[in-house]
């Protein structure tokens, strides 16, 4: 079944956008379908994004016919993850995001009721709830991930950066549950959700009709390996045999290095003038490399960058990227 929630296509009322009652909501439909004669009372969700991120949150209710769930693409933190990572206006994603719904709901003739999502919409674009705050948290799954008992399979994959950690916070914030993590290549087609159909289907076997589809043998996590292009199997995370290492920012504007030993040099000066001609092609901007690699280096693991920096503009975003010759593996702004 494919649930049209409230006040989206089909369905009437006002739509909640994740929130309470859209989460009520989900309950009363999981449970609706347990009493079916063609249903034996075992529930599971399937689907990625909007659906994935509504599975999660249905899941820390407890709807008694709720036996799985398989969230793939589902970012846990609605203001760090989707709407403002970093604290940054992610205005690109909300600004496509916004043109889908619209197309499936104002356009389609479907839905006679859009006054609360174009209320929504609109609050979304002007950049209404810019801080984190109770409208992000009853609709983000991360103050509550304890409280997830279901059986949850998490996937995304690795350059999918709205969702990407989302899977790693849900791996880490359930607890002790029966789960397994899937973190792949891109997937093609990336839209519609279909790479991992066959997985799915092992797992519901097993939850959902007791058959023994050996979906929960061997280790509970799978991880494509870029550069290697295969898959490897893992038993926690973060890896326990990661080496911890920590680089410094040094050298000069145009020649910065990356080195495990802190630099003599002091700090930098970027003379940054948005509008212009430079910050149209990115520029200008500090670039921070290691010595050539004498030997292959795989970095599977989180990333963090701690900057002190003083600005003379009364506000400013900063952003960095971490990207070897092959490929950029990680986005952050």
């Amino acid at each position: 079944m494919v649930i049209d929630v409230r006040g989206t296509n089909g369905s009437e009322g006002n739509w909640d956008w994740h929130g309470p009652e859209e989460q009520r909501d989900c309950v009363e439909v999981i449970e609706w379908v347990a009493r079916q004669p063609w249903c034996n009372g075992n529930v599971g969700t399937m689907g990625c994004s909007y659906f994935a991120i509504a599975a999660n949150l249905v899941a820390t209710l407890h709807p008694p016919s709720l036996k799985a769930i398989f969230p793939y693409d589902c970012q846990t933190d609605s203001y760090r993850q989707s709407h403002y990572p970093g604290g940054i206006p992610n205005d690109g994603h909300a600004r496509l995001w916004s043109a889908a719904v619209e197309t499936l709901n104002f356009r389609s003739g479907r839905n006679p009721n859009t006054a609360a999502m174009k209320e929504h919409l609109r609050d979304l674009l002007a950049l209404k709830h810019s801080l984190d705050g109770p409208h992000y948290w009853e609709r983000s799954t991360w103050p509550r991930l304890a409280e997830i008992k279901t059986p949850a399979y998490f996937g995304c994959h690795w350059l999918f950066y709205l969702h990407l950690r989302g899977p790693f916070n849900s791996w880490m914030g359930t607890g002790n549950i029966t789960k397994r993590m899937l973190i792949g290549p891109t997937p093609k087609p990336v839209r519609p959700f279909a790479a991992y159909h066959m997985e799915a289907l092992r797992w519901y076997d097993h939850f959902l009709k007791g058959m023994d589809s050996g979906v929960l043998e061997g280790a509970p996590i799978h991880l494509w390996i870029l550069g290697e292009n295969t898959w490897r199997d893992e038993y926690e995370w973060p890896l326990a045999r990661t080496r911890w290492t920590e680089f410094y920012l040094g050298g000069t504007a145009g020649k910065g290095t990356l080195t495990e030993t802190p630099p003599l040099e002091g700090e930098q000066t970027l003379d940054y003038q948005p509008g212009s001609n430079q910050w149209l092609w990115g520029q200008p901007r500090l670039v921070y490399r290691t010595s050539l690699l004498d030997q292959p280096m795989e970095v599977t693991g989180p990333i963090q960058l701690n900057l002190v920096m003083a600005s003379s503009a009364t506000d400013t975003d900063w952003g960095y990227s971490f990207m070897t010759r092959r490929r950029m593996e990680a986005f952050v702004s």
